[in-house]
């Protein structure tokens, strides 16, 4: 185990003890998030991490490759850690903000918190993969880049499905499905069903536009 410095102790508790799962109401996983985003900035942080983070090791079906940590490598995650939580402070006023308070996913001038994420900077990998942009005035980073539409088949008899789409379907922002699933589904990891069968979809319909192409 990598040894702490005195004064990053108390807020390194929490991250001891974390599940490593970017959940939104998750004080360990914002933490993590800050030093992770801070060691990848360090010249020497990347090298450290390629090092640390062999995921792909059951990808590529081999053995982890072995790990030796130096004194400098210590030094190095030690000094960023505290640099990570100076930074979580000075941005959030606390560091005890949960993950949910800056990764968010959103529309127009709305937003709201979300769960996952991943990548090499975080040497995490989760099945909804996404990418988030440069934080805001508010110090959020909102997913804009990733899985889109992830959907679930069960190959049952009638088939059955179950998607998500990270804001909404409609681009109008006057629309009523303009930001819904963001709100409703993608921020509370909820699917909704989809209908393959016409009697099911009519169920569902809200408006209906003809299109007539004949000549007049």
């Amino acid at each position: 185990m990598l040894k702490q410095s005195v004064s990053a102790q108390p807020a390194a508790q929490a991250l001891f003890a974390w599940n490593g799962q970017l959940l939104k109401d998750s004080v360990a996983a914002l933490r993590y998030a800050y030093w992770r985003m801070t060691l990848e900035e360090h010249a020497k942080g990347p090298e450290l991490r390629a090092r640390v983070d062999d995921h792909y090791a059951i990808v590529e079906d081999r053995a982890p490759r072995p790990l030796v940590i130096t004194a400098l490598d210590q030094a190095l995650v030690q000094s960023t850690w505290q640099l990570a939580m100076t930074k979580m402070t000075t941005d959030l006023g606390t560091l005890d903000a949960p993950w949910g308070r800056v990764f968010r996913v959103g529309r127009g001038d709305q937003s709201w918190p979300v769960e996952g994420g991943g990548g090499d900077a975080f040497g995490l990998t989760t099945l909804r993969a996404m990418g988030y942009g440069a934080p805001n005035a508010s110090h959020e980073r909102w997913g804009e880049r990733g899985q889109t539409s992830t959907q679930v088949v069960v190959l049952s008899k009638p088939i059955a499905s179950f998607m998500y789409l990270p804001q909404g379907q409609s681009d109008r922002p006057d629309s009523a499905h303009f930001s819904d699933q963001a709100r409703l589904l993608f921020s509370e990891r909820n699917l909704k069903p989809t209908w393959w069968l016409p009697e099911d979809l009519q169920q569902h319909i809200e408006s209906r536009t003809e299109l007539d192409h004949r000549d007049r």
